[in-house]
């Protein structure tokens, strides 16, 4: 039977820059992270003359996908904060979902587009993150 290849995802990061390119600041306290590939739209094709009874669908656009993630929320951090007003302007950001620990990462560029702060009685003061993606997600080597 063969061995597992399964690794921890403990040391992944969320980063965000300003610019392009970087320099890129982590965001602190990041707990599960989720990137959501694209999807692909479709235009219907199907004419008179398609063979049999089935429609023809013809490829036209990748819908982008999203990246989202909690914080353990720290109303003081500036980076954090950061966030918040990111959504605020409406600001285009340049993001990487860093693994560090299997040298991959992705690059992306995105707004945040929602930022919702739970206070649960019995619980730590948290956040969930939605950064909607803009063009292209780029993966290659991890560059720190």
């Amino acid at each position: 039977m063969a061995k597992t290849g399964a690794k921890g995802a403990k040391g992944t990061l969320i980063q965000r820059s300003v610019t392009e390119g970087g320099p890129y600041t982590t965001i602190p306290e990041a707990r599960d992270i989720t990137l959501t590939p694209p999807s692909q739209t479709y235009e219907d094709a199907t004419h008179q003359e398609s063979p049999g009874d089935y429609a023809e669908q013809v490829p036209i656009l990748k819908e982008n996908g999203s990246a989202s993630f909690e914080i353990n929320f720290k109303p003081s951090d500036s980076v954090q904060s950061d966030l918040e007003g990111d959504q605020e302007s409406q600001s285009l950001r340049y993001w990487r979902i860093a693994y560090p620990q299997f040298e991959r990462q992705y690059e992306f560029e995105g707004y945040v587009s929602q930022f919702d702060h739970q206070a649960p009685v019995r619980g730590i003061l948290r956040a969930n993150v939605t950064i909607q993606v803009t063009g292209e997600v780029t993966r290659g080597a991890y560059v720190p």
